[in-house]
């Protein structure tokens, strides 16, 4: 969960010293259910499946 947060907090870092507001996207092969609610919170995309090639 602190990940998600973590990446959200370097997202509004950038959009404060560049103003612009980055797509933050987490890939995972296993995200649990609290750490999907913080990232749907604060519009972090969660992609957990895998495509082959």
């Amino acid at each position: 969960m602190w990940d998600v947060s973590l990446l959200w907090r370097k997202g509004r870092l950038y959009k404060r010293s560049t103003g612009i507001k980055p797509r933050l996207v987490i890939i995972t092969q296993f995200i649990n259910k609290e750490a999907r609610e913080v990232a749907a919170k604060h519009g972090v995309e969660v992609y957990t499946r895998v495509l082959k090639a």
